[in-house]
């Protein structure tokens, strides 16, 4: 295992109540101005201001809605080929949809799952990561026709999940209470740990690795920091 220490290399600035929950490869600042931050972005190469109320929003048309259930809404989403998988905020599975028509195409069953708030896929492994905050631990649920699950303890709190562009990538977690992300591979032993609050990151809420091997880690109603 390898811990480091991080530099804090460039913040991305939200106002009043609400920040930044979620980024992608990062190349400019987005402003946000009053209320409401930038909540996703991806791959940008120019600065778009806000003005008025609202943040950066997607000029685009929406398509497809899927609901919230009950009490439970869609806390995590992600992709891969032709399937959409989407998790809610409790129960023991992810519903995977179908990434054309969007109808409901099966469940994945996530034996023990609680509360989770990440999701992500990987695609040379063929199989999908799920957060567990209230266990404190990750699934791995295979893709490839076996129905296996494999789980592993993680770090306090673990929120967004990503996989990073190892030549066999590796999953990287936010883990909030803990104040640290945790790089681990795909069968769950710990490449690397980074703790975040000598930077004044106190609550990570997701984290990405780039190119360039720095991660880019958002934090919960504050700030994003690159380190």
């Amino acid at each position: 295992m390898k811990s480091s220490a991080p530099t804090l290399t460039h913040v991305i600035p939200s106002q009043d109540r609400d920040g930044v929950t979620a980024v992608t490869s990062l190349t400019h600042v987005i402003p946000s101005q009053d209320r409401d931050g930038a909540t996703a972005v991806t791959s940008l190469t120019h600065v778009i201001p806000s003005q008025g109320r609202d943040g950066v929003t997607a000029v685009t048309s929406l398509t497809h809605v899927i609901p919230s259930q009950d009490r439970d809404g869609v806390t995590a989403v992600t992709s891969l080929g032709d399937d959409v998988f989407v998790v809610r905020s409790s129960g023991q599975q992810v519903e995977v949809y179908d990434a054309r028509t969007f109808a409901l195409q099966r469940h994945i069953t996530v034996p023990g799952l609680e509360c989770s708030w990440g999701l992500a896929a990987c695609a040379h492994y063929k199989c999908l990561y799920v957060s567990d905050a209230v266990h404190d631990s990750v699934h791995r649920a295979e893709l490839s026709g076996s129905s296996a699950v494999k789980q592993w303890s993680v770090a306090r709190d673990p929120r967004g999940l990503s996989v990073n562009m190892a030549h066999r990538p590796n999953v990287v977690v936010a883990c909030g209470a803990a104040k640290k992300i945790q790089e681990y591979r795909a069968h769950g032993t710990l490449v690397r740990e980074i703790c975040l609050q000598q930077a004044g990151v106190t609550s990570p809420w997701h984290a990405i690795q780039l190119s360039t091997g720095h991660y880019v880690v958002s934090q919960f109603m504050r700030l994003v920091w690159s380190v």
